[in-house]
């Protein structure tokens, strides 16, 4: 496991930070009047 590419670290790492914006966005959307609310509107 310590001999994967870089290529490969980033790509998951890029991903973990998508997954993270997901969640805060999705939240963002289900709960009124959180501070990215002003967004949506």
């Amino acid at each position: 496991m310590l001999n994967r590419p870089k290529g490969v670290l980033i790509e998951a790492l890029i991903m973990l930070i998508a997954a993270v914006l997901a969640i805060i966005i999705g939240i963002s959307i289900i709960i009124p009047g959180t501070p990215l609310d002003a967004i949506w509107n």
